[in-house]
């Protein structure tokens, strides 16, 4: 038996074309994942960092290197000098997060792991891995240096960059000291001020 196709039938004259039929819109969470695993947004955020280590290389030579670690490379936002302007860009630690969720989505997430990409695979972790430690060692350690001499002892450490306040008062042979970390008081000044106050001290200190 032979079966013979037939043509669809000819609209009629005068008559509506048929609806064409529409994608249904993507989910949310469909776009957001597109969005951070994309590309785009690699170079986009390479190039920001691109542009934050340029000017905080030129700005090492005036105000130094732990100042521009502060500003450009710990901070959330970045005001960069352009003439009598200042142009606010988004500092490292937004750009180097999206740069590792962009890593752990776009290189591990969606990628097939299949046993050729078991190099690009190795290599995106390896750079998240990176950004991840950067970040516990920006915000968990503490840096200082201790000297020992000879037959001496010692249970403090010094840092070169960290400063805080000392009141120190000496009873005899005994030495009693108490510290106020640089935190607590660097806003004070111009007109703000700054009290300290605290059971054993026999005055108060007001800091501007």
């Amino acid at each position: 038996m032979t079966t013979l196709e037939q043509d669809p039938p000819a609209t009629a004259p005068g008559a509506l074309p048929p609806a064409p039929r529409h994608r249904a819109a993507p989910k949310p969470t469909t776009l957001v994942v597109t969005f951070l695993s994309s590309q785009k947004l690699t170079v986009v955020l390479l190039l920001l960092l691109g542009v934050l280590t340029f000017f905080g290389t030129l700005a090492q030579e005036q105000y130094g290197i732990y100042y521009v670690q502060k500003e450009y490379f710990e901070s959330w936002v970045v005001f960069l000098p352009i003439g009598l302007f200042s142009m606010p860009l988004p500092g490292a630690v937004p750009v180097l997060g999206l740069l590792f969720v962009n890593l752990l989505v776009g290189g591990c997430l969606r990628m097939r792991w299949q046993l050729r990409n078991c190099g690009v695979l190795i290599t995106h972790l390896g750079v998240a891995l990176l950004l991840l430690a950067g970040y516990v060692k920006m915000e968990m350690s503490y840096a200082g240096h201790l000297s020992l001499y000879e037959g001496g002892t010692a249970n403090a450490i010094r840092s070169s960059q960290e400063w805080e306040l000392a009141l120190m008062q000496k009873d005899g042979d005994a030495v009693s000291e108490r510290t106020l970390p640089a935190t607590a008081f660097e806003h004070a000044s111009g007109t703000r001020r700054f009290r300290v106050t605290g059971v054993g001290l026999p005055f108060d200190l007001e800091l501007h």
